[in-house]
């Protein structure tokens, strides 16, 4: 089962992986960067579309197969 305390884990270790000297990419930097803050908003799934909700997990790289099941999960959490 994922929680959020797990998308938050995924997101920190994006932004390490994309901070990283041999794949630095600023831009995906940033958005890990923004998403995070969003993460941090206490009920986020409760608040936000299920439309905004799939875009986050895609970019978190949940796969399209469980896109769904962690949405469900998270926003029951």
């Amino acid at each position: 089962m994922m929680t959020l305390s797990d998308l938050k884990l995924m997101n920190d270790t994006l932004i390490t992986y994309y901070s990283d000297d041999r794949r630095k990419d600023e831009k995906k930097v940033l958005k890990h960067s923004i998403i995070k803050q969003v993460l941090n908003t206490e009920r986020i799934f409760e608040k936000i579309t299920r439309e905004e909700a799939i875009k986050i997990l895609r970019d978190l790289e949940i796969s399209e197969d469980k896109l769904e099941d962690v949405y469900r999960e998270v926003r029951q959490n």
